[in-house]
């Protein structure tokens, strides 16, 4: 038996065996062929081609970027150059080299050409010329990156993922656990994990290359602990903690009707964060009280991207009716970019984080922006839908949504569509210019919700999913906690309801401090309600309060995470 220790991602015990998933360098096959095999290797090579043209072509048709119109153009214009295949194949007939290699050797008295001459447009096309290479290369090899499809129940062992490969998943009920090389605990896989009541164990390092296939595995996501070929001890103590869990997660669910209050009777409204319909009957049966995320981005990471996003409205209808009677539905608009993309949507960046994402996008690409917010004006009939923006950072841009909304509550009229005239509005609060103007951004909108994941790695600039600086990542660091303090008080001076929908939301030891805040809500994936409203129960607004004065007084996480822990031990600070 081995054992790891790493980040504890989501909640949950489970056992099963290792399918391994890596991303890993191709290396290129160097071998001579027989002269009788020369027109084997060159018909292998002439249908790699025009299976990579048909996907470049593919791809151009769906681009709705000049750049990306250029870049399949480009790629199309390589993959049709008869000197280029002319000389791959001079490599097959002439040096009996395999497909691969000529396909190799052909490429780089390109690139050593183009490097040579002064033209820097000319130069730049030789990462279109590798990129090309690969994808024959990849072809010719069958070594294309593959869909993870599952046929039985395993631990996915990885040495990272993407949110898409995670969401285009086949067999997700077979899915166990997630053990993940890479990763933070705020990661976008690990917020879908952590919904779906998936354990998932990350930043675990070389772990994908020290496990075999097949291999049984005990995932501990609770404690962020894995072991490698359990013993009979170890096997049997996950069956105990297995059974404990299901008793605790039962008793929970049994609890769903109480309504969320503090020990001296202080309401606070718990909602749910949701990515797709499936979260729907879970956050009811959890008891929350509304939808307080739906991460819209993820239907389209999952069912597809369209530029129309009228298909969309069956969905949203279907999920706003569904909330009818339960608390009703927050819709968040399209916060794609970052670590989230959506082909023929976004594309890679070199410093996404910081890059086209989210509202950027959306108001860059006003006819995709306009379509989704008449789609979410058209749910709104049901009397029980909100909306609101992402990534705002100044006051110009959500001047620029809301009117937006505005033009698009117009059109409907015209047409005389029903929306709920009164939908309430909001923005997230996510980066630090926003919490700095929260007084003035919080009197333009009916809600404000404060995004802590975000929050906390533009505070500290710290990328949340690199696990070598997770360390850094605290969201109890003095200048995070003074910040969403005065983001809450400065929303309540303007009479604005406040809520935070970060991971923050669902972590049980730091609910004095948002109790103390003043929230008047928190959003959490529902399988975290129960212990977080039971916890709730045991506190005092005067106490937690009291508690957070002194933290906001301490200059260290350390010094603030030991008050805490004191306090939760009982011992009041």
């Amino acid at each position: 038996m081995t054992e790891f220790e790493a980040v504890a991602a989501a909640d949950g015990h489970a056992m099963g065996e290792a399918f391994i998933f890596r991303h890993d360098e191709m290396v290129v096959p160097h071998f001579h062929v027989k002269k009788d095999g020369v027109e084997d290797e060159i018909s292998a090579l002439r249908a790699s081609f025009a299976s990579v043209r048909g996907y470049c072509s593919d791809q151009l048709g769906k681009a709705v970027s000049d750049s990306e119109r250029a870049l399949y153009s480009v790629q199309i214009l390589m993959i049709d150059d008869p000197e280029w295949l002319q000389a791959i194949e001079g490599y097959i007939k002439k040096d009996l080299y395999n497909a691969a290699w000529a396909v190799e050797c052909a490429t780089s008295d390109i690139v050593a050409a183009l490097s040579s001459v002064e033209d820097e447009y000319m130069k730049e096309r030789i990462i279109d010329i590798v990129d090309i290479q690969k994808a024959v290369t990849e072809e010719l090899t069958g070594k294309a990156r593959r869909h993870i499809r599952l046929v039985r129940d395993v631990v996915l062992v990885a040495d990272n993922l993407l949110t898409s490969e995670l969401l285009a998943l086949e067999g997700i009920q077979h899915l166990k656990a997630i053990c993940l090389d890479a990763g933070g605990k705020t990661s976008h896989v690990s917020i879908l994990a952590k919904s779906w009541g998936i354990p998932a164990v990350v930043g675990l390092k070389d772990f994908s290359l020290q496990v075999k296939e097949g291999e049984c595995i005990i995932v501990d996501g609770y404690e962020g602990r894995v072991m490698a070929s359990p013993g009979k001890k170890q096997i049997a103590g996950y069956g105990k903690r297995k059974q404990e869990q299901e008793a605790e997660e039962a008793r929970l669910i049994r609890n769903a009707e109480l309504l969320a209050r503090t020990a001296d009777g202080v309401r606070i409204v718990l909602e749910a964060n949701v990515e797709d319909r499936l979260g729907i009957g879970d956050a009811i049966k959890a008891g929350c009280e509304g939808i307080g995320l739906f991460r819209t981005e993820f239907l389209e990471m999952k069912y597809g991207a369209t530029e129309d996003f009228s298909v969309r409205e069956g969905l949203y209808d279907e999920i706003a009716s569904s909330m009818l009677g339960h608390g009703g539905v927050t819709f968040r608009t399209l916060d794609i970019g970052g670590d989230k993309f959506i082909n023929g949507l976004s594309g890679q960046e070199d410093n996404p984080l910081l890059g086209w994402r989210a509202v950027r996008f959306c108001l860059d690409r006003k006819d995709i922006f306009k379509s989704q917010i008449i789609s979410i004006l058209k749910a709104s009939r049901h009397g029980n839908v909100r909306m609101m923006f992402p990534m705002i950072s100044t006051v110009e841009e959500l001047e620029s949504c809301l009117l937006l909304l505005d033009e698009a509550k117009k059109e409907l009229g015209k047409k005389r569509i029903p929306f709920d005239p009164k939908m309430k509005v909001g923005t997230m609060i996510e980066v630090p210019s926003a919490a700095l103007i929260s007084d003035t951004l919080a009197s333009m909108v009916d809600f404000v919700s404060i995004g802590t994941n975000d929050l906390v790695q533009y505070v500290l600039a710290v990328d949340r999913g690199n696990e070598k600086i997770s360390h850094l990542y605290r969201a109890d660091n003095p200048a995070v906690l003074r910040l969403v303090k005065m983001v809450v008080d400065n929303c309540h001076d303007k009479k604005i309801p406040v809520g935070i929908c970060g991971q923050i939301a669902s972590e049980v030891d730091m609910l004095p401090l948002l109790v103390g805040f003043g929230c008047d809500s928190l959003s959490m994936p529902p399988l975290s309600v129960g212990r977080i409203k039971e916890r709730l129960g045991t506190l005092s607004k005067p106490d937690c309060e009291n508690l957070l004065n002194n933290v906001l007084s301490m200059n260290s996480h350390e010094r603030v995470a030991e008050m805490l822990k004191e306090f939760n031990n009982g011992r009041k600070t």
